[in-house]
């Protein structure tokens, strides 16, 4: 197996792209912010850093800026080179958050990292998961740094992707090639999934997500929807069940070359996820834009084109794609327009009713 990735081989080069970044605002740019970290968090890393990485800690800094919402950041100055220590904070993982997985349940994506650079993807280089609360309060995981842009997520007002299409399809194809060790749902750093079926997994979603909106939905729109997944779930159990990134759609998620804008490093992968590979295309299509799916992606100027020559094609026809979605306006249902998304909901349990 080659471990060289597309864009490394030559199947996009930097001609192929519109620079958009001038017409961004610089603020959007201005990544990473940094303060430096003294006293207690820095004495106790530098001693760790010292007895399990032979490592001496000259400078510690704390992101404050460009993303990590999620996790405290730390970038480590060391003699052996620079290092990211990334402590997830408690409740990390919005699907894991929401069908009861425990708190730091995926450190590091460990399982993941491991057969994605094996695969040669763009992943940052991962020494170690620390699993002890002692040294910083929670369990945290350390990283080679990946010099190269990191932006704050924003996407409204691009005139062209900022980056290669065609190396994202890369990316996720071979993340959907890798299968768990077993079960479904938030997958541990073991490759352990926390539920024993997808249909499982997507009940207790909707279960989760129902409860959380049931002020702006109607009573019985849980119990219609439970109905229907018994219909749904052969159909669910008989999909393949592969590695999923699901926090694929942020910018914040990547790190980017200066020059080419290719993809240097994957982030972020506390929140995935084993599960069906059709759940986070449509996921992704909600936001970029795909056949009614989208969202705020209307306007999207991503090229599906390109994305297939990486990824393959897609089946948006497949009964399970209005399923997904329902799933993924259940989550967004706090948005402003919250009520208009609510009758959108109830007309699209209506059709599924009549398909039944």
């Amino acid at each position: 197996m080659s471990r060289q990735s597309g864009h490394e081989a030559g199947q996009t080069t930097p001609s192929d792209l519109t620079d958009p970044w001038t017409q961004v605002p610089s603020e959007y740019l201005n990544f990473d912010a940094e303060e430096p970290v003294s006293g207690e968090p820095r004495r106790a890393l530098g001693e760790w850093l010292r007895a399990r990485l032979s490592a001496r800690l000259r400078g510690l800094t704390s992101r404050t800026g460009g993303g990590g919402y999620k996790s405290t950041i730390y970038f480590a100055d060391t003699n052996t080179g620079p290092l990211v220590v990334r402590v997830p904070k408690p409740g990390t993982g919005w699907n894991a958050r929401a069908v009861g997985c425990p708190e730091y349940h995926c450190i590091a994506g460990a399982y993941a990292i491991r057969y994605l650079a094996e695969l040669g993807q763009p992943v940052p280089k991962l020494l170690v998961v620390e699993n002890d609360y002692a040294i910083l309060g929670a369990p945290f995981a350390v990283f080679h740094h990946v010099a190269g842009l990191h932006m704050t997520d924003y996407s409204e007002h691009w005139t062209s992707w900022p980056y290669p299409e065609q190396q994202w399809g890369e990316f996720l194809r071979a993340c959907h090639s890798i299968q768990p060790e077993r079960g479904t749902g938030p997958v541990d750093d073991d490759g352990r999934g926390w539920c024993s079926s997808w249909s499982d997994y997507v009940r207790l979603l909707l279960r989760a997500r129902v409860a959380e909106h049931a002020p702006l939905l109607p009573a019985d729109f849980g119990a219609r929807w439970e109905r229907l997944l018994e219909h749904y779930s052969p159909l669910l159990d008989a999909r393949p069940v592969r590695l999923l990134h699901m926090e694929s759609n942020g910018y914040c998620n990547l790190i980017l070359d200066p020059t080419t804008h290719c993809i240097k490093a994957v982030l972020d992968f506390e929140e995935v996820t084993a599960g069906d590979p059709l759940f986070e295309l449509a996921i992704m299509a909600w936001y970029l834009g795909r056949h009614g799916i989208a969202d705020h992606g209307s306007h999207t100027c991503f090229r599906w084109r390109r994305f297939y020559m990486g990824y393959g094609r897609v089946d948006w026809r497949h009964p399970l794609v209005p399923l997904y979605r329902m799933l993924i306006l259940l989550e967004k249902l706090w948005r402003q327009d919250k009520r208009q998304r609510a009758r959108g909901l109830v007309a699209l349990l209506r059709r599924a009713e009549r398909k039944e």
